[in-house]
């Protein structure tokens, strides 16, 4: 703690680098603030509720002094009690707080189960480089930084203010032992430009994020040595918590500026009234969160044009002549639409298109995965087989770090995505999948398997990791499935998978008010990085 008895990194990092002349023990100052715990006498409490392993911690910690505390929690009931809290907060000169939902499991990695409440706006920063300070050859001027970007380094600009005297020397003789002669990232011309290997992490406070991928006005804040380059993914925080969530528009036209439908009246639901535009309306009111799932994404047209109840057809090569805002991949003789605007999505109603089958990797990496999947075909089984096996298939994730996102399959299934940091083929990622997927109906032979014939199945729930793999879909999350209903394949939280989950609620007409209530419950399938 500083003298004024607040969390301190920089006198920690100071005292721990002083720790040869001075034993630790002997700074009373050192505090340790225990707020959760996951594992106690050789059992793992991960799958307890929040409240549960708190409750465990704090009885734990009774009677026990510093440097030993237990982490106390504030619980507003309302937005206004919430920001009271946070004023008290700031003015105690602390950075904000960390949000956590409530009934939750520990969920490693970023879930969204957690929420930093931050009252400015910082970025962890991979240092690449330095330049010399105007005037000068050799004293360090400001620090060249980096993010990483789907498991790539990206140039974030440079950051000189906010580095003190001392900091710079000790940055100096760091960066010094970790020269090299190339450029880890690519950046623009820099003066003088002295490169370093991407090992020493930063926290910068910045205003915004400008249009080059740089920061504006950063200052330096201090070291992470708590951070590896891996951590520096780019985080958007805002000094407060919004106001709650503006509802979505639900709109009954597009607006004049997209394509207009031909007839927009044709029913594609007979038994549920369904038309070409409640379709569009419904895309339209979940473009915030489909969008960023299908940008740079290849995706499968899956088409009924007469209706659900007459024939449909997949199209992987996009039909000529295209309108200008429709974008495409070039990929084995084919042009395949990529969705990344509203016009596209009005434009794929119009075909009729009712589910998107979307690629695992981008453009530019389209050999690369993003992620892998598991699918769980119920076959003849119950939707209490489908939870059993989807618990089942989380615990190994979980066991291994593994971060992962589900969603209901918009049919009786469920789909498991595990977000991959950059690296794996499709082949290892497929062969891993499959050594997931066979683990699982190992332990649970009499429900599960990875049979691909069907009559040897004997009626059990499908393991399927085969849909892994380079130009195969899986249905987008949020994209409508072809069934009574019009049932939608709709992201969840792990803590709703049980067996009173109904998927059939999930539908055309309930979720753009979920999404409005609960945002992109996939989120994680964009920033996660799983390594296999």
């Amino acid at each position: 703690m500083d003298d004024a008895g607040r969390p301190s990194f920089e006198a920690l990092q100071a005292l721990l680098g002083d720790g040869e002349s001075q034993p630790i023990e002997s700074h009373t100052a050192l505090a340790y603030v225990a707020f959760d715990m996951t594992w106690l006498d050789g059992r793992d409490l991960r799958e307890m509720t929040l409240e549960a392993r708190r409750q465990l911690l704090e009885t734990l910690l009774l009677g026990v002094g510093p440097p030993l505390s237990f982490s106390r929690a504030s619980e507003p009931k309302t937005r206004d009690e919430l920001l009271s809290v946070l004023e008290k907060v700031k003015a105690a000169g602390l950075e904000g707080l960390v949000a956590k939902l409530r009934g939750s499991r520990y969920v490693p990695g970023q879930s969204g189960v957690w929420r930093k409440l931050k009252f400015s706006r910082r970025q962890d920063c991979v240092i690449v480089g330095w330049v010399p300070m105007t005037g000068t050859a050799s004293d360090l001027g400001a620090l060249i930084l980096a993010v990483s970007d789907r498991g790539e380094l990206r140039y974030a600009g440079k950051v000189g203010t906010g580095i003190d005297a001392k900091t710079r020397a000790r940055l100096k003789e760091a960066l010094a032992r970790l020269d090299v002669n190339d450029a880890p990232v690519a950046v623009p011309h820099l003066e003088g430009a002295r490169w370093t290997r991407p090992e020493l992490v930063c926290e910068i406070e910045y205003t915004e994020w400008l249009r080059t991928g740089t920061l504006r006005t950063p200052v330096f804040a201090r070291l992470r040595e708590d951070k590896t380059p891996d951590e520096c993914t780019v985080e958007e925080s805002g000094p407060e918590p919004q106001a709650e969530s503006t509802p979505l528009p639900v709109p009954r036209a597009p607006p004049p500026e997209l394509p207009r439908l031909s007839n927009p009246t044709k029913v594609l639901f007979p038994r549920d009234g369904i038309t070409k535009q409640d379709i569009l309306a419904y895309y339209l009111a979940v473009a915030p969160v489909l969008l960023p799932h299908l940008a740079s994404r290849p995706i499968t047209l899956q088409r009924w044009p007469d209706g659900i109840d007459d024939e449909a057809w997949y199209q992987h090569n996009a039909p000529s002549p295209l309108p200008p805002f429709v974008h495409y991949a070039s990929t084995d003789k084919k042009r395949r639409v990529i969705v990344d605007n509203l016009e596209t999505l009005a434009w794929l109603t119009n075909l009729a298109t009712l589910t998107i089958h979307v690629w695992a990797s981008h453009v530019p990496h389209l050999e690369q995965p993003d992620y892998f999947i598991v699918d769980l075909d119920p076959g003849d089984g119950t939707w209490s087989d489908v939870v059993q096996v989807a618990r089942a298939v989380r615990t190994i994730t979980d066991s291994l770090s593994l971060p992962t996102a589900v969603k209901t399959s918009g049919q009786r299934g469920l789909h498991i995505l595990v977000p991959l940091a950059a690296g794996p083929t499709f082949a290892e990622a497929t062969a891993f999948a499959g050594r997931v997927a066979e683990a699982v109906a190992k332990v649970l032979p009499d429900v599960a398997t990875t049979e691909r014939v069907k009559e040897r199945r004997k009626g059990r729930l499908y393991l399927d990791y085969l849909i892994n793999g380079q130009g195969k879909g899986l249905v987008a999350p949020y994209s409508i499935r072809a069934r009574d209903g019009a049932p939608v394949s709709t992201p969840v939280a792990w803590s709703e998978v049980t067996e009173e989950l109904d998927p059939r609620a999930f539908t055309i007409r309930t979720v753009p008010a979920r999404v409005r209530k609960q945002g992109d419950l996939f989120a994680i399938a964009l920033t996660g990085r799983g390594r296999i």
